[in-house]
């Protein structure tokens, strides 16, 4: 609470009613335990977290956090083991959903935030900085349009954003940013899992002879080894201003999560790049593409002050559809690691290990032929909206009413591949019993919905 005060004004919801408001300028709630087991509060909690604030779990253990998680009906677990090693709970743990067009963007991130044991004043002075970016607006970064393509994976799906960040009693403080998107290539029966990982290392102002970071990518479930088909960057010595990124593109059908499941067809790239400037540094790609192992070591030069080292990789898994046995997240795992050695004696190094749960692509999806299940009314006049219901909406091909085709312009899918919105056509003929027909790449519709047409 102290901490919290230092940044932000505090109200108290200890008694809230269903109807209570939030402040346009409200960044989050935080509550215990004990909270969760109050339906007002839980319910309050809920209302925070569908409008994109963030939701934070003081003191939380394991089982805590997953009641948080079914209270709020986020569909990513929450880890909170990698730093318990000294006790049962953490400080805080804090996660938000970004709000679909909210900005700039219909992306949806899904961050984690895990503060792990104060250990002393200098560990306060971070965590205060800490609080303050986990309950602060997260700016959309805008890419500009030359490197935007229409077909860009990071400009088409949702992207999953998991982070951890530690600190030691020397004043250093380690940081892991991961953030992936994913796609299904149907024609393959590949999914591609694309990560951008930030490595971020403070030290604070002592005289070094050397300064190492180290990051080890492994994936973790399901079963079965994907590959690495790209990574960045590769082996480079003494760079000061390095490039890292990935250029990879899914032919055919593309299926990947965009609030609903979307398709595309004629597949999607996966591009991206950052230049990032560094201290002098020699940087050595150590993984293994063929067994998906993605590790990079940093080394660079002296520093005589706190300095910040920032470095990027990323890299894109590939893995068969047949490794899944249900449509639970996929998870790898990230140990990273820093060091120093001082003049007069080695600092033992600073260890982080994050866990990141990601959904897969197109939500488990097989592509199939579409049915027709009904319509939300028997009867219709031209120019009426009716409401389609079935399954596998996808790429269509045209919708027909009583075997005439409708214009694109009158219908819309809606709620992935389960509705159709659509505006009965001026001169549609009069009659009863006209079949509803959708026609997809995948197929023709059943014909045995109909609806009448009338005056």
């Amino acid at each position: 609470m102290k901490l919290l005060r230092r940044r932000f004004k505090l109200r108290d919801i200890h008694n809230p009613t269903p109807i209570t408001d939030l402040p346009s300028n409200t960044r989050g709630v935080v509550l215990t335990g004990k909270d969760l087991a109050n339906p007002a509060i839980a319910k309050f909690v809920q209302n925070a977290y569908a409008a994109g604030l963030t939701v934070a779990l003081v003191d939380a253990n394991d089982e805590e956090a997953e009641r948080l998680r079914v209270l709020v009906g986020r569909d990513l677990p929450i880890f909170l083991s990698d730093d318990t090693t000294n006790s049962l709970t953490v400080a805080m743990v804090a996660i938000r959903e970004d709000v679909a067009g909210n900005c700039c963007s219909n992306r949806r991130l899904h961050r984690t935030h895990i503060l792990g044991e104060l250990t002393s004043q200098r560990a306060e002075r971070r965590a205060a900085q800490w609080l303050k970016a986990v309950f602060n607006k997260w700016p959309e970064a805008v890419r500009p349009i030359a490197e935007s393509p229409s077909d860009d994976l990071v400009d088409l799906a949702n992207s999953t954003l998991t982070d951890k960040i530690v600190s030691d009693q020397r004043g250093r403080v380690l940081q892991i940013v991961n953030t992936t998107w994913a796609a299904r290539s149907f024609q393959s029966q590949v999914d591609y899992y694309y990560v951008q990982q930030w490595l971020t290392f403070r030290t604070p102002k002592f005289t070094y002879l050397l300064q190492g970071e180290k990051t080890t990518n492994s994936w973790v479930s399901p079963s079965g080894t994907p590959i690495t088909v790209e990574f960045g960057p590769g082996t480079t010595e003494n760079a000061t201003t390095y490039s890292s990124g990935v250029n990879f593109n899914i032919g055919g059908v593309a299926g990947y999560n965009k609030g609903a499941i979307a398709t595309v067809n004629g597949g999607v790239t996966i591009s991206n790049s950052t230049s990032t400037t560094v201290p002098q540094t020699n940087i050595k790609y150590t993984g293994n593409p063929q067994y998906g192992t993605n590790e990079w070591e940093y080394l660079s030069q002296k520093s005589k002050k706190e300095t910040t080292y920032a470095y990027t990789q990323n890299w894109i898994w590939a893995i068969p559809l047949n490794v899944y046995s249900s449509n639970d997240p996929v998870t790898f795992s990230t140990r990273a690691v820093g060091a120093t050695e001082c003049v007069c004696k080695i600092d033992p190094e600073i260890v982080l290990s994050l866990s990141s749960s990601v959904p897969q692509p197109f939500n488990h999806t097989q592509l199939g032929p579409p049915t027709v299940e009904g319509v939300d009314r028997s009867q219709a006049k031209p120019g009426s909206a009716i409401t389609i219901t079935g399954s596998n909406f996808y790429q269509i091909n045209g919708v027909l009413l009583g075997g005439t085709p409708v214009n694109t312009a009158n219908y819309e899918v809606v709620e992935s591949d389960t509705k159709i919105k659509l505006i009965i056509p001026g001169n549609q003929p009069i009659g009863p019993s006209q079949s509803v027909v959708v026609n997809t790449q995948e197929g023709i519709s059943n014909t045995n919905v109909t609806i009448d047409i009338i005056n």
